[in-house]
């Protein structure tokens, strides 16, 4: 039997501390490096990836948030669908553990003025 690969599931705030270049960035980076040789797996929901857009468009601008989109779209993030109860199941099935970058990144970005 093949391991398979540890799962995380980022959240919206992980990924905007990443594009952000706040604290947490370097886990992130270090995961998508990771997830890039195929040793870790990283999942999104749909529904996170919606706030990532909602929260730059708020912040940066309809462009940006257009372009974070289409760089999420480049990363080796794989991107759920919220389907009801199982969605999550198959991740639940191997060791997964929940990237959560806490409150403080939120009032950290909102309180940022870098660009992405």
């Amino acid at each position: 039997m093949v391991d398979e690969p540890k799962g995380y599931v980022l959240d919206s705030f992980a990924l905007l501390a990443y594009f952000g270049n706040e604290p947490g960035a370097e886990t992130v980076e270090q995961l998508l490096g990771q997830a890039q040789n195929q040793t870790v797996t990283l999942h999104l929901s749909l529904v996170n990836l919606g706030e990532v857009y909602y929260i730059t468009q708020r912040e940066r601008g309809r462009d940006t948030a257009i372009a974070t989109l289409a760089l999420i779209d480049q990363l080796p993030i794989h991107q759920q669908a919220i389907n009801g109860h199982g969605c999550w199941l198959p991740l639940l099935s191997r060791p997964t553990t929940l990237l959560p970058m806490l409150m403080l990144l939120r009032q950290h970005w909102h309180n940022s003025s870098s660009d992405l």
